[in-house]
């Protein structure tokens, strides 16, 4: 029977959706269909029509020195907590984030992203970067400049520079926001204030061009010059997706995706869209912070405005602004030794189920020889309003566990339960994490050859450590033939010197759970990309329901198409 049941697994396996780009690359899960957010706060600053961290959690504007801007949005989202939190106010190395993800070194731990240095990144590679205790590290550990040296042949890139560097703070928690559109409704206008007046900065991404022949300049009063652009008018800026004819006598077509990334640090409603060059449909913009600097030389040594010394006003109408948003908060200094997870990448697929309670599991190997005491665990999900509880059992087993916490899923992305007690683990562990909601829908990471031409570089999933169960009692391997799971579950552990006694029945129930109704959605990299906008690869979307044990009686296939985006500038 359970050899029936992982048969109907191998059923679904689906294309995969991914999006591509040269600063900025994202893979997007095929789950984002919906915006389910509730954050939590305790202030009212979202209320507010005008609100911004400018003055109390923002470094201020920094010049990139590459096609990094993933790199210095992202982090810059992660600094922004981290003063708000008391942590610190120094910003975070962007040369190791850098060096830390590209494929142009063997470096044991950093070989399973597939991009290359200096040609642009995901938010899977910083996500990866922190959910793996990779990094951050501080700017001044690792400045910039050495990516600049790198580029110009003055410097060569060793293990040196990415091993063995311990991260300066954690970060619990990552929230994505998609937005399929890439407007902001109102929905997602609320969350991303929220957001902010809670936690600080969240890095998005937009269509911006840097190209001085596709910009009138004009000269201000300062004696500088302003940018002048169909869609830019000074600090103000509004893409709404229409074709023009630029300067150089170039057709720009319509509807150009996301290439650059910056962050939103605050917002004004009272902006007034006759600001805007182009006009957009209502007043109000997000204030966002960009990395070109407070002023930029370009052609002839002319001195260019970046917008209000380095910040813009993107009205809420812009196409993109709220199409990808990425944003990390719960930064502290309480580091852990080790990191334990298989979904190396994070998770890139996602299983539909019809159960309205799903538990999941991974079994992990203690790495020292050594106690370690299990600081928090951290999983991934896909909505807001799941009631989640987290389980312990030693020794590897799936049953006899017992309970560490629960709680309630505010948003998609990342969550860390940290604990309250010690608790040390056995040479083997498991952790479960039970799910309760309507129709739960569960992240999982995938192997699939074919996905691995592009984003991911030599992704292998962990066979026989990954378990899925309907009840939590009756489990059923994550993994098969054709195709293999892996549960974004992750455990993090320091070493103590306190010792302890565990024991616990170790035999596993691995059999068939045949009542198990789910779906899975993949993602599918066959796209190559040909020119800074690449076509839009295919989604598909495949629902496989069970109707009794083996009884098949609907099969349902749907496509969904959605555009790829690319990120350089």
């Amino acid at each position: 029977m359970r050899k029936k049941f992982l048969f109907l697994l191998t059923l679904f396996l689906l294309g995969i959706k991914s999006v591509w780009a040269e600063d900025l690359s994202l893979s997007i899960n095929n789950e984002d269909i919906s915006n389910t957010y509730n954050i939590v706060t305790n202030n009212t600053n979202f209320l507010l029509p005008k609100y911004s961290i400018k003055d109390t959690y923002n470094l201020g504007v920094r010049q990139q020195e590459s096609d990094a801007c993933w790199a210095y949005g992202t982090l810059a989202s992660v600094e922004s907590n981290m003063i708000k939190n008391g942590v610190d106010n120094k910003y975070l190395s962007v040369a190791h984030l850098e060096f830390a993800t590209q494929n142009s070194l063997y470096v044991p731990g950093f070989i399973n992203f597939n991009r290359t240095f200096n040609k642009g990144g995901y938010i899977e590679n910083t996500n990866a970067y922190i959910l793996n205790n990779w990094g951050p590290i501080y700017e001044d550990d690792m400045p910039k400049s050495l990516i600049k040296n790198v580029i110009n042949k003055e410097l060569i890139l060793t293990e040196d520079m990415v091993k063995n560097r311990k991260p300066v703070v954690d970060i619990d928690n990552i929230i994505r926001i998609r937005n399929e559109q890439g407007v902001c409704d109102s929905n997602t206008i609320m969350t991303i204030k929220k957001y902010i007046s809670t936690y600080g900065g969240m890095a998005a991404t937009v269509y911006f061009e840097d190209l001085v022949s596709d910009y009138e300049l004009s000269l201000a009063s300062n004696n500088k010059y302003n940018l002048k652009h169909k869609y830019l008018n000074g600090p103000y800026y509004y893409y709404d997706g229409s074709s023009y004819v630029d300067d150089s006598n170039r057709n720009i077509a319509k509807n150009k995706t996301q290439n650059h990334m910056v962050e939103i640090i605050g917002w004004d409603d009272t902006i007034p869209a006759s600001n805007f060059s182009t006009k957009p449909s209502r007043d109000g913009a997000w204030i966002v912070k960009n990395s070109y600097g407070e002023s930029k030389y370009l052609v002839d040594n002319r001195d260019i405005n970046m917008g209000d010394n380095g910040y813009y006003y993107i009205s809420y109408d812009d196409i993109n602004i709220c199409g990808n948003l990425v944003g990390y908060y719960g930064v502290n200094k309480s580091v852990s030794d080790y990191a334990y997870y298989y979904d190396d990448l994070g998770y890139n697929s996602t299983v539909n189920s019809n159960n309205n309670e799903i538990y999941t599991a991974n079994i992990f190997t203690k790495k020292s020889l050594g106690t370690e005491r299990l600081d928090k665990v951290t999983f991934g999900v896909l909505s807001a309003g799941y009631k989640y509880t987290i389980y312990y059992a030693p020794n590897g087993a799936l049953k006899n566990y017992i309970e560490l916490g629960s709680g309630i899923t505010e948003h998609k992305g990342y969550i860390s339960y940290n604990l309250k007690e010690n608790l040390y683990v056995s040479d083997t562990f498991s952790i479960i994490v039970k799910f309760e909601g309507n129709n739960v829908e569960l992240p999982i990471a995938i192997d699939n050859k074919d996905m691995l031409d592009k984003m991911y570089n030599n992704y292998r999933v962990t066979k026989g450590v990954s378990y899925i169960s309907q009840d939590g009692e009756v489990w059923s391997n994550f993994k098969s033939d054709s195709m293999n799971f892996q549960n974004p579950i992750r455990v993090y552990t320091s070493r103590t010197d306190a010792s302890f006694d565990s024991s616990v029945d170790k035999d596993l129930e691995l059999n068939s759970n045949d009542n198990l109704d789910i779906k899975v959605n993949t993602i599918d990299n066959k796209e190559e990309v040909k020119d800074d906008i690449p076509n839009n690869p295919q989604t598909g979307l495949i629902s496989f329901f069970v109707v009794g044990l083996l009884v098949f009686s609907l099969i349902i296939i749907g496509k969904k198409f959605r555009r790829n985006r690319l990120f350089k500038l």
